[in-house]
């Protein structure tokens, strides 16, 4: 199992989450987080560790914006909250090297069914589901 920490807004924090064992941490670029802070945030990780850059906007969520975003803080992996077409990830992994693209399904753990895991794998490096008690 990886564990991330989301929320990341300061060096301070992310190197503390690094203590404390994550394997990766995520950036959302809000008021509260600017793309330089978050470029210094991602520099100053440790190599084995994952910065992922969220997305929530709709605004964010086009794939010049993803783009450029993952250029100017350095990230290779992106967490989507919107939808966004297959043919747009299609296009972000030919603009980018190596990026891995993960959607948070509205979906839980408990209604998710193995086939449409199966079926979400040939479209996302990863699927992140809601864990529901």
């Amino acid at each position: 199992m990886r564990v991330k920490i989301c929320g990341i807004t300061n060096i301070e924090d992310a190197l503390a989450s690094v203590e404390l064992g994550t394997d990766a941490i995520g950036l959302r670029i809000r008021p509260k987080l600017s793309v330089n802070n978050a470029r210094l945030i991602v520099s100053s990780l440790p190599p084995l560790v994952t910065p992922v850059l969220l997305i929530y906007r709709p605004d964010d969520s086009t794939v010049d914006n993803i783009y450029a975003l993952c250029n100017k803080i350095g990230v290779f992996t992106v967490q989507i909250y919107r939808e966004i077409s297959e043919l747009s990830v299609d296009m972000l992994r030919r603009m980018i090297s190596g990026i891995k693209c993960i959607y948070r399904s509205s979906r839980t753990v408990k209604t998710v069914h193995a086939a449409q895991c199966e079926e979400e794998k040939a479209r996302w490096s990863g699927l992140y589901l809601k864990c529901a008690t």
